[in-house]
This record gives structure tokens, sequence and C-alpha cells, in this order.
């Protein structure tokens, strides 16, 4: 540690036992960030943990018994709820990405109401996250169109023959409500979200549909960033008569060979 003496001159000064006890307290209220950001930039599927990293974050900053920082963790707890309750906490793609996690499932959404509240961040209830389920569900659906409105003049008069069609479609829609109440009575699976969906393709659809959009999604930019800096170093400027076309080739070899 540096330290001016009475002539200004810079000294070295040897920390002592409080201060190694003060920058150790410091280090374990900051390493839960450090942790979920190293999660959430990583090359591979992010958008399911999204969810369970920011509260796994603000769980262990909550566990760390403070002497010398106190006020500091409960300000970052505080930001921590300022930025990512509204933002994150409640965006679909994030609670879509978690039910439909084989691992997760609908147990984080479980909790009793007054665990949830004691949590670092909101956490939606099971019947919030299972109506963002059923709402991307309709969305995904072919049977949720809406139809063409007719006027009477417009009908024909043997429109009565459209009556088993009719019948046809309800059965078919309830088929389809019936995949959503397959899945959420589906017991969690130790197994990776795309290995599970890839396996169920035929059984869940209109889900695999809604999985596939949805843990497509990044949950930080990190990865695309670190792309920029390779495109950047291949088209530089000794370089810089290089085609897009080609830069993008040679992107697209390095990250799948």
């Amino acid at each position: 540690m540096l330290q001016c003496d009475a002539n200004g001159m810079e000294t070295v000064k040897i920390p002592t036992f409080l201060d190694r006890e003060k920058l150790k307290e410091f280090y374990q209220i900051i390493k839960p960030i450090q942790i979920v950001t190293d999660i959430l930039q990583a090359d591979s599927l992010t958008s399911n943990i999204c969810l369970l990293s920011l509260l796994n974050a603000g769980a262990n900053i909550k566990k760390v018994d403070c002497r010398f920082y106190g006020s500091f963790q409960m300000r970052l707890l505080e930001e921590l709820k300022k930025r990512f309750d509204n933002s994150v906490m409640k965006a679909p793609v994030y609670i879509l990405a978690s039910v439909l996690d084989p691992r997760q499932h609908l147990t984080l959404f479980k909790s009793s109401k007054e665990k949830r509240l004691a949590m670092s961040l909101k956490v939606p209830s099971k019947e919030q996250a299972i109506q963002v389920l059923k709402d991307a569900f309709a969305d995904f659906s072919d049977g949720s169109r809406t139809p063409v409105t007719l006027t009477a003049a417009s009908v024909p008069k043997s429109a009565g023959i459209y009556s088993l069609i009719d019948e046809i479609s309800e059965e078919l829609r309830a088929d389809k409500q019936d995949e959503i109440e397959s899945y959420i009575n589906l017991d969690c699976e130790n197994i990776d979200a795309i290995s599970f969906w890839r396996a169920n393709k035929q059984k869940f659809p209109t889900l695999y549909n809604i999985a596939m959009s949805v843990l497509a999604c990044p949950a930080s930019s990190g990865s695309v960033e670190r792309l920029f800096s390779v495109a950047g170093a291949l088209r530089r400027h000794r370089r810089n008569r290089l085609h897009i076309s080609t830069v993008e080739k040679l992107l697209l070899y390095r990250e799948n060979i």
C-alpha cells in the first residue's frame, strides 16, 4: 500500500491484519458479481440460467457477515434490485428460458410468497410463469391467429357444413393445451436443454419452437463483443481489402471448427 510522508514522498505501508480482513470482506461481497458476470458472458447457453445466476449472486452477497462494509453490501443489493427487478426478472424471454430448461422447470417459481419476498430479487410466482408460457404458446400456435371477420352478406348459406371443421379445430386446440399440461407435470431432468428438446421435438412440437427461440437469446452481449474484436483483428489496416463475405466465412470457420 502506498502512502505519502510529511515531505510528500511515497512510502510503502505494510498492510496490517485489519487491512487484510477488510480486503477479504470486500472481496467476498463483490465475488458473486464477478462469478455471475463470467457465467452470463460465456459462449454457451445463458438465457436459461440468467434468473438463477442473478438470484444466486444476490443470495451469496446477503450471506456475507459484514463487519466493515455493511452499508456497501446493502447499497449493492439495492442497486441489483433497481437494475434487474423490472428489466430482467419480469422479462418473458428469461422466464420462458428458465421454465423450458428441464433441469429447472417450474422449481424456481414454486417458492412460497414469503420466501420469494425474502429473496434479493423479485421472482415471479408459479402462476405468472405458467401464464407467460401460455401466452407464448398462443403466439406460436397456428390456431391462435385471429380469424377473418365475415359480414352476414358474405357468409354462404351452406356455412353449416363447416361445423365439422369447427369441432375438429376445437379438438386440436385442446390437444395443444394438453401439450402445456404434459410438460408442466414433468419432473426435473438432469439433461441439458438442447438435448432434451431434440429428443422431445415430436412430443412437444410448439414448445420445441418456443424453446429454440428463447434459448438462442444470449443473456449478455459478451460473446458478440468478443466476435467484434476478432473481426477487427481479421480486417485490420493491412488487410482492409478483404471482402466482407470473406471475413464472415473466416469468423464462421473460427467459431465452428
